[in-house]
């Protein structure tokens, strides 16, 4: 299919970069029973069939599957329907289909050394005998994030219609902004704000822990600004019935623009929210490719 050859392609550092995302905006329209592939931004690794392996290696031979655990799964697009057949043998009968696309957070070693990366994958289902193609397709359900092309420092942006909840606590520079690019967080998807040197990480989309603790899209992740290569401000720790805590924070941005490490020290607090200490927080937010 195009748009899995497309992604073997970027993969494997023969096509297209970011430009990827757009290129797998489409589900296929012919059958191919199941597939499963994804691709990290820099090209150095890919999974097919749910096994990581070294970009290079698959390329220029078999190379041995790299043992590793996933963290999360972040969906961008999903799209699912019934396919109708209307030729052939199987003419009449209807199949259910799935087309997902969707970042995945794993984490191996690498000459013992631990590495956390990102992938952009790419899930088909169409549940159709291979003899069979997808004559008519009716969609029973759709989330999809449309992206554009990047602005440079920013990175590709994601744009949604009608105007989004935002924290009341966002700078108005930033809040009037109508594009941000995306990046990913302990399978947290975040928004950037950029305006000047002010900078905001607004959640999107929190995973399941961080919304039993009271996120929402539109909380406040971090609020400051961009001082040469790092962003200096305030970020919130939520916690259930104490509510979003503040602290002060600061960290560097990675030399090719694609990750913010931030850090700092935050009021730990017993179940009834009272101060019991400092403890330390990190948010490491890496761009969506």
């Amino acid at each position: 299919m195009q748009t899995l050859r497309a992604l073997s392609l970027c993969a494997l550092g023969l096509g297209c970069a970011l430009g990827l995302a757009l290129c797998l905006a489409t589900p296929p329209a012919h059958a191919s029973d199941y597939s499963f592939q994804c691709a990290s931004a820099d090209g150095l690794y890919v999974i097919f069939d749910q096994e990581l392996f070294d970009a290079e290696q698959y390329r220029t031979g078999q190379p041995p599957a790299i043992s590793h655990r996933k963290i999360s799964d972040v969906i961008l697009v999903e799209r699912t329907g019934v396919c109708r057949v209307r030729r052939g043998p199987l003419s009449g009968r209807n199949y259910e289909y799935l087309y997902r696309q969707f970042l995945r957070k794993v984490r191996f070693r690498v000459r013992g050394e631990r590495v956390s990366v990102t992938l952009l994958c790419e899930e088909v289902s169409d549940g159709l005998p291979a003899a069979a193609n997808c004559d008519q397709r009716r969609e029973t359900g759709r989330f999809q994030a449309s992206i554009s092309q990047p602005s440079r420092g920013v990175g590709p942006k994601i744009e949604t219609p009608g105007r989004e909840l935002i924290d009341p606590q966002l700078d108005p520079d930033l809040a009037r902004q109508s594009r941000y690019s995306v990046w990913e967080d302990d399978g947290s998807l975040i928004r950037l704000y950029a305006s000047g040197n002010k900078r905001a990480f607004v959640y999107e989309r929190p995973n399941n822990s961080l919304q039993q603790a009271g996120v929402r899209k539109g909380s406040l992740l971090f609020q400051g600004r961009r001082v040469r290569s790092r962003y200096v401000g305030t970020a919130y720790i939520y916690a259930g019935n104490c509510g979003a805590q503040p602290f002060e924070v600061s960290g560097r941005v990675s030399n090719n623009q694609t990750r913010v490490d931030l850090r700092g020290d935050v009021v730990r607090r017993t179940t009834g929210c009272r101060p019991n200490g400092l403890r330390s927080a990190r948010f490491i937010l890496d761009l969506v490719p």
